[in-house]
């Protein structure tokens, strides 16, 4: 039951198709409010039922173990075999679970969405990024080894932003500073090369190559 609502949480649309014939399957949808089930489902019946939902414009995930479910596998977008099904059941399948808890079924669904939006994060990221960087390049605001930088820490922002996926929270925190911590290094950087390249460090140079000499009134020169 708490698997369903796991489920049920996600926004998805639950049916049931069972080749039992028995009452159990009534018992079963009640309990689990599921209003969508038929019984006594053949092979065929699977096909033609999910194909009737897919005329809508609906997406089909089928979670099924046996060797009656390997034809509705080939059918549906997504097809997921539990780990105690059959072997034909699990090469057929896209994906099979380690074992039939149906708790890893939610957890697989919110980290393949959690992945997607990474990924999209990760590419919108890149584009704007690089693109703001070439144009700075472009008009000649920054010199090529700085371009080098900047898309040194496009990289590095791609590759934490990813470890988002792991379950340490203090990834998360890297996450946040991470982009505070390199914007700041890049302005330092930046100013670095800058004032190298305008000869700002000139008078500290000159100021290097002063010494102080003594005559023998112990009166100073520079």
């Amino acid at each position: 039951l708490h698997a369903v609502n796991e489920l049920l949480c996600l926004n998805l649309k639950l049916h049931i198709l069972s080749g039992d014939s028995s009452n159990s399957v009534d018992k079963i949808a009640k309990n689990l409010k599921i209003k969508n089930f038929i019984k006594n489902a053949s092979i065929q019946d699977k096909l033609i039922y999910i194909k009737s939902i897919q005329k809508n414009g609906s997406k089909i995930m089928m979670v099924g173990d046996g060797i009656n479910d390997i034809l509705a596998f080939k059918i549906a977008q997504v097809s997921i075999a539990m780990g105690g099904g059959t072997d034909l059941a699990k090469i057929s399948a896209d994906v099979t679970l380690l074992n039939d808890n149906l708790l890893l079924l939610s957890e697989s669904i919110k980290k393949s969405i959690k992945t997607n939006l990474i990924i999209k994060q990760n590419i919108v990221w890149s584009i704007f990024y690089n693109i703001f960087g070439l144009l700075l390049s472009f008009f000649g605001y920054i010199k090529p080894y700085f371009a080098v930088i900047i898309m040194f820490f496009s990289s590095l922002f791609v590759v934490f932003n990813s470890l988002r996926l792991l379950k340490k929270w203090f990834m998360s925190v890297i996450f946040f500073l991470l982009p505070f911590s390199l914007f700041l290094l890049s302005i330092a950087v930046y100013f670095f090369w800058w004032a190298v390249d305008n000869d700002q460090f000139d008078n500290l140079d000159q100021i290097s190559k002063c010494i102080l000499l003594s005559d023998n009134d112990d009166n100073w020169y520079i």
